[in-house]
């Protein structure tokens, strides 16, 4: 009963909507009678039901005071004990300061795509309710603090790696194998096991054990109870009173889940969690399925396989323990430990290695399908289940070549354009321009990850004009992805795939940059799509009163819904279904305005902003246009 209830809670938490949980949730009740007596569907229901509730977001829109929990390179963590908020402010804070604010907190600017975790995603899960701006704070230092003095004489010393374990700053190198260690908490997990080993050699086992929870509890009174800490001392003080290691993992999850409704979708509870089940339920073949398990969760989180990774996941758990370690000898005895250079080098070596090229992230229909064959192989241990899996990571990785239909994704970028075309049974795409943000990767954290989430091989890039937010992602997309073609000059027409691309107005040049824009128009099945970069209303006109004709079915406005475009002329003489705007939130020029936006309700066009819906995609059919949006809406045209 605990079991299910435990499974249950682990299916629903892997859905970060709402809505989502209360519709799984009412499924596997439904479900339960087939597995279940009368009172322990009652006893179930109660725990999942409870759970949904427990889930609820509950929204606040002022915070009035918190201490300083964690200090990060631009910006401070603060907790009134049950949220918290990011706080940008030039005043020097240090660890357990007191702040009051009493300010309204602002909305957490994300990027939501789908396919990828999303930062929204990472701050529900840690009760982070939004973002404050303000430098004249009313601030009470804090008069003892052994965080603090811990936290100060790392920062005198040259260890930035103990600052990385031990208080989450950043090192010069933020490698995708050290978060994915660090992040799941396994070096503290090793940590605690090392120290109980050793104790067991001194004295009885439930001894050991109770010493290793004083010693964590201490541990996580020091440094504001990380995920990690919380997750070890639940396990140490069940082994106390439940023997069966089943039921005590079952009421392990049960915990934690009640504990952070929304963790249950990170690494930081995933990785541990999940070898621990296939630790406690198999007694062969537990190594071979560890790895499978991280290959699934690199290619959900991810949409990458790095065998580097899993091949040297034990590994460096077991080395990362043993930093840790030395990071809290350190804080008792402070001494020069010059691991940085070392540890930096070693994990750019690592870093290095050639990934394998399978990609793809897996929806929960595969996510099925994977378990179902790996019961049924460990139960009958047949190789024709092996090979069903095999058949199923194929596939996967090369989905886009079973795919018989066109795509056109406008990906959220913030405030900049980019968009991807995808072709049937093709596994190569298209981007009209590539975004840029100087204070984020684009290429490297965006287009990438969703490129891979999608498994596509190789990409032909046209950027319509050197505006960095539109080209301010190439650099990294180049040295990170094959990218096989590149169209910056106007031409009459490019031809990608069995797609040809307009360039209108492609014989005329300009003196503006964003005048002299890239104008791309091309028609995919029955449907007609325009892209008018950054023009202005001047070039609009000449558009008009060259193609006065032109068929329109979803329109990229211009300059992200400027007001120095998206004339009146040009919405007057095209019949425009739909319009898109790429912007970002909270942007800077506060696109789009609202004289466009009063515009296009005068002339009746409907539209979709990145601001607000973030991502937006489009299933061409022949007759039948489909989208969808990263937020949850979506609708059709029809021709």
């Amino acid at each position: 009963m605990i079991l299910i209830s435990a499974f249950s809670v682990i299916l629903i938490g892997l859905f970060n909507n709402f809505s989502n949980r209360i519709i799984v949730a009412i499924c596997i009740i439904g479900f339960l009678p087939l597995f279940c007596d009368k009172k322990s569907r009652f006893i179930i229901s109660f725990i999942i039901l409870t759970f949904v509730l427990v889930s609820y977001p509950i929204e606040k829109t002022f915070f009035e005071s918190g201490r300083v929990i964690e200090i990060r390179d631009k910006y401070y963590l603060i907790s009134d004990g049950l949220s918290k908020i990011v706080l940008y402010t030039d005043e020097a804070l240090s660890l357990d300061d007191k702040v009051n604010i009493n300010q309204k907190v602002k909305s957490i600017n994300y990027y939501d795509n789908f396919n990828l975790s999303t930062y929204i995603d990472y701050c529900r899960a840690n009760n982070i309710i939004g973002t404050i701006s303000k430098n004249d704070l009313k601030v009470i230092r804090s008069k003892f603090s052994i965080r603090k003095i811990i936290y100060n004489r790392c920062l005198k010393s040259s260890n930035k790696w103990i600052l990385q374990l031990l208080f989450k700053n950043s090192m010069e190198i933020e490698s995708d194998k050290k978060f994915f260690i660090t992040q799941s908490s396994l070096h503290i997990s090793f940590f605690a096991s090392l120290v109980k080993s050793v104790l067991s050699l001194l004295f009885y086992e439930k001894t050991a054990n109770r010493i290793v929870f004083v010693i964590i509890l201490l541990l996580g009174l020091f440094f504001n109870f990380p995920y990690g800490y919380v997750r070890i001392l639940i396990s140490l003080a069940l082994f106390y009173f439940i023997a069966d290691k089943r039921k005590r993992l079952s009421y392990e999850i049960l915990i934690l889940a009640f504990y952070k409704p929304y963790y249950i979708k990170t690494i930081s509870f995933l990785i541990p969690m999940g070898i621990k089940v296939i630790n406690c339920f198999l007694k062969e073949k537990r190594l071979f399925l560890i790895y499978f398990y991280i290959i699934i969760i690199q290619l959900s989180f991810y949409g990458q396989i790095d065998i580097i990774a899993i091949i040297s996941f034990a590994f460096l758990k077991s080395i990362f323990g043993m930093v840790y370690l030395l990071a809290l000898v350190f804080c008792l005895f402070p001494f020069e430990i010059k691991l940085d250079k070392y540890l930096i080098n070693s994990l750019e070596i690592i870093d290095n290695f050639p990934k394998v090229e399978f990609s793809g992230t897996f929806n929960l229909v595969l996510l099925f399908i994977i378990l179902f064959l790996i019961i049924k192989y460990f139960e009958t241990i047949k190789n024709k289940y092996l090979l069903g899996l095999m058949l199923v990571f194929l596939v996967n990785n090369n989905r886009l070549l079973f795919s018989p239909i066109y795509t056109v994704t406008f990906l959220d970028v913030g405030q900049g354009d980019c968009s991807l075309i995808t072709f049937p049974y093709s596994s190569k795409g298209l981007l009209i321009d590539v975004a840029g943000n100087v204070y984020k990767d684009i290429g490297k954290d965006i287009i990438i990850p969703y490129l891979n989430s999608l498994s596509i091989k190789s990409i032909d890039v046209i950027i319509s004009h050197d505006d960095y937010d539109h080209c301010g992602g190439l650099q990294s997309l180049v040295n990170n992805f094959k990218v096989n073609n590149i169209y910056r000059k106007k031409q009459e027409k490019f031809t990608f795939e069995s797609l040809n691309v307009y360039t209108l107005l492609h014989d005329e040049n300009y003196q503006d940059v964003n005048d002299n824009s890239i104008i791309s128009y091309f028609k995919i099945n029955q449907f007609y799509f325009l892209y008018l970069g950054d023009v202005s209303k001047e070039i609009e006109y000449k558009l008009v009163e060259k193609y006065d004709n032109l068929q329109i079915d979803v329109l990229k406005l211009s300059h992200h819904g400027s007001n120095s475009a998206t004339s009146e002329k040009m919405l007057a003489t095209y019949d425009i279904p739909l319009a898109i705007i790429s912007a970002g939130r909270n942007n800077f020029y506060n696109h789009p305005p609202i004289e466009v936006i009063e515009r296009l309700n005068q002339f009746n066009i409907p539209f979709l902003s990145t601001k607000k819906n973030h991502a937006i995609r489009f299933y061409v059919l022949n007759h039948l246009l489909i989208y969808q949006t990263s937020s949850g809406q979506w609708g059709f045209l029809l021709k």
